[in-house]
């Protein structure tokens, strides 16, 4: 059975601080290093696809951990593909081309994103080798072979099949065995695409209960091990972990893998699977998107927190026994909490919590202008608290930060009255 919860990587570190030095972990991303607003400087770890529809955004309501996060939007467009992404080539940073990657992301999408009068949805993350870069059999609408590519995407879907809303998550996925390359296909399938050329050779949608679009009066050859699971969709306007494995089989063999967690619960899991007949085939690239096409409302989505590793990951770990009812929910961390009282008149209290591998840590105080006002090292480890006096700030508004082996954590804003 595949790990579940808090037994991969991230358990070893808290808040996910220091993940990036493991030694599974190929590269951890949560945007804090990106100038606010912009994007300009992505270009130094990321391929960004359509950048100005893209942002860095600094509102704590759309980010997980820490002071900031991605945004992708999509303006209201009719009759239009349009998508936005960030891809990291393997080879373009020097990265050895692996046969098992985990990607680990938070996601969540605008609720105005009206799913069901989209088409041709790509919003998650993928995992694919050579898919942009076997020349004329690279990209959609090529069939895989099992010696030219593979691409497998997880994502929710546009979809009017029975039981399928508008928001269930499936697997995208280009492969050798899909239905698109079977030459004699039923002719009382209703799942057809009759706009869809025979030339073009479009990706599978694998469902978790096994089902497989076109073509769903076959189920899917996941192997007699297979555990059918109940689709799953998504809430529109929360957060979500999501995490998603590819294991390339071994050539001439079907022991290739695809499991998907939806926050540290296993919702799909394909064994018996067929990417490629070569060992030249491996995974060299991880993408994360937002798209679609005819999108009718401007929308937008947010990631943060994104892991690329070798072994399962897990959601973000919190080891900290605190627990405020008014810490905010949905995957935010009780590291630093919200002062108390506040506003305030005389004095107020911030309390934290530093986890024990955190090597140095401090709380900084700045001004709405992002002049820093005080900085206050922290040399306690586990729970702690600062008493701030209100004698040393003129009345206003401020926000201070938790800032751990030089990287922030959480942001809250805190406001003096006289």
């Amino acid at each position: 059975m595949p790990p579940e919860g808090n037994t991969g990587i991230a358990a070893r570190y808290p808040g996910d601080l220091g993940i990036e030095n493991d030694p599974d972990v190929i590269m951890a991303e949560g945007f804090e290093s990106y100038n606010n607003a912009s994007v300009s400087d992505l270009g130094r770890v990321w391929r960004v696809i359509n950048p100005q529809h893209m942002s860095i955004t600094t509102e704590s309501e759309n980010i997980v951990t820490g002071a900031k996060a991605l945004q992708m939007s999509l303006p209201a467009q009719y009759n239009v593909e349009l998508y936005n992404g960030i891809d990291l080539y393997f080879e373009e940073k020097q990265i050895q081309k692996q046969d098992v990657i985990y990607i680990r992301y938070y996601q969540k999408i605008d609720e105005s994103y009206a799913i069901d009068k989209t088409t041709s949805n790509h919003n998650g993350g993928s995992i694919s080798s050579r898919y942009w870069t076997c020349g004329n059999d690279a990209g959609p609408g090529k069939a895989s072979n099992g010696t030219n590519k593979f691409l497998a995407m997880f994502q929710s879907t546009q979809s009017t099949l029975p039981g399928v809303d508008g928001h269930s998550m499936m697997v995208y996925a280009y492969h050798p065995d899909q239905r698109y390359n079977d030459p004699t296909p039923s002719p009382f399938d209703v799942d057809i695409r009759p706009s869809t050329p025979r030339g073009e050779q479009y990706a599978d949608h694998l469902y978790p209960d096994g089902m497989v679009m076109p073509w769903t009066y076959k189920e899917g050859n996941y192997g007699p091990d297979f555990i059918k699971r109940p689709k799953f969709s998504i809430e529109l306007g929360r957060w979500y972990c999501y995490e998603f494995m590819l294991k390339a089989n071994t050539p001439g063999e079907r022991d290739g893998r695809i499991t998907a967690w939806v926050d540290g619960e296993v919702i799909l899991d394909f064994g018996n699977m067929r990417f490629r007949d070569t060992d030249e085939l491996k995974i060299d690239l991880v993408g994360f998107s937002f798209g679609c096409a005819s999108n009718p409302v401007a929308t937008k989505a947010w990631f943060d927190n994104i892991v690329i590793a070798k072994s399962y990951i897990g959601p973000i770990y919190n080891d900290s026994p605190v627990n405020n009812e008014n810490d905010v929910p949905n995957n935010r961390f009780n590291f630093l909490q919200q002062n108390t009282p506040n506003p305030f008149t005389q004095d107020t209290q911030i309390n934290f919590y530093i986890p024990e591998n955190v090597k140095t840590a401090q709380l900084s105080v700045y001004d709405l202008q992002g002049k820093q006002i005080k900085q206050i090292p922290i040399t306690q480890r586990g729970e702690g608290s600062y008493r701030i006096s209100g004698s040393e700030l003129v009345a206003g508004t401020y926000f201070y930060m938790l800032i751990c082996d030089d990287k922030p954590v959480d942001t809250k804003q805190m406001i003096l009255m006289r």
